[in-house]
């Protein structure tokens, strides 16, 4: 099974009227996957968009100091 990076954009609506935009990254199997990961962890983060990441991974080489 081939799992992918999603990023969900939205806001977290707190109980003081503060709104804050942000965006929440899930690595899952699914869309709906992550939107349910969300939901169940960020109850008050409303998802306005959800979008694949599909960057490169980044590979670290290590080298010798000396």
């Amino acid at each position: 099974m081939q799992e992918t990076k999603f990023i969900l954009h939205g806001q977290f609506h707190r109980a003081n009227g503060w709104i804050m935009n942000d965006s929440l990254s899930y690595i899952k199997a699914t869309k709906e996957e992550a939107i349910a990961t969300c939901n169940r962890l960020y109850p008050n983060f409303v998802i306005n968009k959800v979008e694949i990441d599909e960057s490169e991974v980044e590979v670290v080489k290590l080298q010798s100091l000396i």
